[in-house]
């Protein structure tokens, strides 16, 4: 039986091949406030080893979907096919991403990651993670860049190519851990 995390690699991945250099050159600080209680999730940082390996990149900017020119040749949300494939196994339709977030949310496929309701207004969702979401990528911050990564992907499939963008993700922290309480406002 295939597992989540098997599901999550391979929509992911297109192909097994190397992958083709990427970056970032422009970096955009992110000048919003975190809600009370949490932090923002940040592009920046470092991520595991195992999570470099399972994406085949060699940095978390890699993660960076921000610039369409710059997507790695070997995700499947860099081809029309890839993305096809996307919709199709999520389910996703329309072009608000808060409703694809939850869409992807409430999919068969991503129950293991999600629990409970969403709390959704116009330009916010807010919904929470099982508690052991940090086993996905080896450890928290990284299984959380795996996540809002996967997120941001499932919008750029379904045409809104400027999520990665207009996207702020904030995860509950209590000035020491991470909890299992995402927000993710659209600006």
């Amino acid at each position: 039986m295939k597992t989540l995390r098997d599901f999550l690699l391979a929509e992911v991945k297109l192909h097994e091949a190397p992958e083709s250099e990427t970056g970032d050159k422009g970096k955009r600080k992110n000048k919003q406030n975190a809600p009370e209680g949490f932090k923002a999730l940040t592009r920046s940082g470092n991520i595991t080893d195992e999570l470099k390996e399972i994406l085949k990149i060699d940095k978390a900017k890699e993660l960076d979907l921000r610039h369409a020119n710059k997507i790695s040749k070997n995700l499947k949300v860099s081809s029309i096919e890839g993305r096809k494939e996307i919709i199709s196994d999520l389910g996703l339709s329309g072009t608000d991403a808060i409703s694809i977030i939850e869409q992807v949310m409430t999919s068969d496929l991503m129950s293991e990651i999600f629990t409970g309701k969403p709390f959704k207004k116009k330009k916010t969702i807010e919904f929470k993670l099982i508690n052991s979401y940090g086993q996905l990528a080896g450890r928290t911050v990284s299984s959380l860049k795996f996540i809002k990564f996967w997120i941001e992907c499932a919008c750029i499939a379904v045409g809104i190519s400027d999520a990665p963008k207009t996207l702020q993700f904030y995860v509950e922290h209590d000035g020491k851990n991470y909890g299992n309480t995402v927000i993710v406002k659209k600006l």
